[in-house]
């Protein structure tokens, strides 16, 4: 009896271990594969690194939208609220009221709002679930519940789900449509609560809370002012905004809303921002050109692989006169290694988005997509083995 015993509690670790997560963005098969090899050296830098910088969020102070220092119009610190990412103070104006356009150049008053310490919460609990699902140690999962709770849940903490006042503009604006980019990092969030849930660090009343506030947040970007100005934007931020509606729709149970957005996304998103030569103008006509070019095809990407789930191909999407993610990755990937033969506007960043560039070469194979473009990227954007990029879309 006792061995019996012990051969079906060893069963059901071993089937719970190797159980497949459902998620969105990332896949979920994928996830389940690289758990059961994890002691292989194909993972294994790549999760020690990943349980260093748990180790290091399980000690970090996260601040709430509570903590910033202005109080947003609507006389809340609830309410979230961030600056205008390129706007600096007139300096021929005393007060320097209205700000101007810098375009490319950040302002390091952003620090000051809550676009940082949302960030940091997110990237705390991304890290967190993750080492929670690959390690089995509720410490992790546990710390991220409460980095959620702290931030949606509690009265005395949470955003209320709105962006009213993202990326407002002194003297101009109180808040901007372009400021839901801010929460694009809500597409990977929505699929760290999954796993923290599947793993039981999750309570159902909490679980239950974050689908209601995500809830209320899709219905804010598809009811209000702020949601509508940004769902008619041409360029990434529509693109961005059809890929976290998408990813929060899904997540709160409006999967009518999803499905419809992911369908429409090929004809209503790529085909009107490629041309057929694989040129992004909206994006070239930037002081980042190749920056904003491939920051597009990210979002592309992200929708490519949530979509993948649902029986919706992105990737393989052809308008009739040759529009496509492939004709948009072909543009970019030929500048690569070749700066200097490019006709647009880069004002600095080279080096990173060409590497991040290669990583994406790498995603898109890994949700559907050939491998034509991997030659570039292992000449120029070679993967590190203790990247945990590897964790979730390496192939």
């Amino acid at each position: 009896m006792k061995q019996l015993l012990i051969i079906f509690l060893l069963g059901t670790c071993i089937s719970g271990f190797a159980a497949t997560p459902h998620t969105e963005l990332w896949d979920g098969q994928k996830l389940e594969t690289v758990k059961v090899n994890l002691r292989s050296n194909a993972y294994r830098p790549a999760y020690e690194t990943l349980i260093r910088r748990a180790e290091q969020a399980l000690l970090a102070n996260y601040r709430t939208v509570m903590d910033k220092a202005k109080t947003p119009p609507s006389g809340s610190k609830h309410d979230y609220m961030s600056l205008a990412i390129y706007f600096w103070p007139d300096s021929t104006k005393k007060d320097g009221v209205p700000y101007v356009n810098r375009d490319g150049i950040r302002n390091p008053e952003l620090k000051k709002f809550d676009a940082e310490p949302k960030s940091e919460m997110i990237d705390g609990v991304v890290t967190l679930s993750l080492a929670d699902y690959f390690s089995g140690d509720a410490k992790y999962g546990n710390a991220a519940a409460k980095l959620l709770d702290k931030w949606f849940l509690d009265p005395a903490t949470r955003m209320n789900p709105n962006l009213d006042y993202a990326q407002h503009i002194p003297g101009i604006c109180d808040g901007r449509g372009i400021g839901i980019i801010d929460t694009y990092n809500f597409v990977s969030l929505t699929d760290a609560i999954r796993l923290l849930h599947e793993s039981g660090r999750l309570s159902e009343s909490q679980f239950a809370g974050l689908k209601q506030w995500f809830f209320r947040f899709t219905d804010w970007l598809l009811e209000s002012k702020n949601g509508r100005d940004e769902s008619v934007t041409k360029n990434n931020h529509g693109t961005a905004y059809d890929v976290q509606l998408t990813a929060c729709a899904l997540f709160s149970g409006k999967n009518g809303v999803a499905m419809k957005t992911m369908r429409q996304f090929a004809e209503r998103r790529m085909f009107k921002q490629i041309e057929p030569d694989g040129s992004q103008p909206l994006e070239l006509s930037r002081t980042l050109a190749f920056h904003y070019s491939w920051y597009n095809v990210t979002h592309i990407i992200d929708m490519a692989a949530i979509a993948k789930h649902h029986g919706v191909d992105i990737v393989n999407a052809v308008s009739s006169d040759g529009r496509s993610l492939d004709k948009a990755l072909g543009f970019l990937t030929d500048y690569i290694g070749r700066q200097n033969d490019w006709k647009w506007k880069q004002i600095h960043g080279w080096d990173m988005v060409e590497q991040e560039l290669c990583e994406e070469l790498r995603k898109v194979a890994s949700v559907g997509g050939d491998l034509k473009y991997e030659k570039q990227r292992k000449v120029f954007g070679k993967t590190a083995p203790d990247d945990i990029f590897l964790l979730l879309f390496a192939l």
